[in-house]
C-alpha cells in the first residue's frame, strides 16, 4: 500500500463544507472527474491545502449531456498520472490493522461534518 488514506467526497455539498473537508483531512492528492470541476474549483479556492489535482474524464459522460463535461483544473491527466507509475513497485501490507484506509464524514447538522476514520481490519 501506498499509505494513502481514501477520502471521498459528496459533490452535493457546498465549497464551503467541502474546503472543510479537504483542509480537515489534510488533503494531498484530489482526483477530479471534470464533471465537477466547477465545485471543486470553488472548494479550492475556499481552502488552505493546496493538494496535487488530477483531472478524470470519465468515458461514460456523453458528449451530448444537458451539462458541459467541465474544465481541466488539475496539473495532471488521470490517465498519464497511472502510465507514469512504476509497474515494479514492491507493494507492502499495513504495519497495523488499525492503520487508517479511509476516512469519512458525517452530515454536519449539528456543526462542522465529523470525520470518521474506518481501518484495515473494519474493511475486511
Amino acid at each position: 500500500m501506498t499509505r494513502a488514506v481514501l477520502h471521498s467526497l459528496n459533490t452535493r455539498l457546498d465549497a464551503a463544507v467541502i474546503a472543510f473537508q479537504l483542509d480537515h483531512a489534510d488533503t494531498k492528492v484530489l482526483i477530479v472527474d471534470r464533471e465537477f470541476s466547477g465545485a471543486v474549483r470553488e472548494a479550492l479556492s475556499l481552502a488552505k491545502a493546496k493538494p496535487l489535482v488530477i483531472d478524470y474524464d470519465d468515458p461514460d459522460y456523453a458528449a451530448d449531456a444537458p451539462y458541459p463535461k467541465g474544465e481541466r483544473i488539475g496539473t495532471l491527466d488521470y490517465e498519464d498520472f497511472v502510465a507514469g507509475g512504476d509497474v515494479a513497485f514492491a507493494w507492502s501490507m499495513p504495519d497495523d490493522e488499525w492503520d487508517a484506509i479511509s476516512l469519512n464524514y458525517t452530515s454536519g447538522t449539528t456543526g462542522n461534518p465529523k470525520g470518521v476514520v474506518y481501518h484495515h481490519r473494519g474493511a475486511a
